[in-house]
């Protein structure tokens, strides 16, 4: 069974809350929690520079999904 999530604290700078707050991904990160929590795979596409592999790795993070023995996060890029 799934254990309760345990968040994590990050503690960040007023300037990079900024930055990110800006980040179309950060408008999602309850979307993105919740899709993981009820799939296995989540595929995300958005325009370059929206936070996709640094935003949401983060959101997953930080919700407690990761707790170093049974999840990881992995996100993988399309080479061109």
């Amino acid at each position: 069974a799934l254990q309760p999530l345990q968040r994590v604290h990050v503690e960040r700078t007023a300037e990079i809350e900024e930055q990110r707050a800006r980040l179309p991904a950060v408008m999602m990160e309850q979307e993105f929690v919740e899709m993981v929590l009820s799939t296995d795979v989540m595929l995300v596409c958005g325009d370059t520079g929206c936070g996709k592999s640094t935003q949401v790795p983060q959101f997953l993070y930080e919700c407690g999904l990761c707790n170093g023995e049974e999840f990881l996060i992995g996100v993988t890029q399309p080479r061109r």
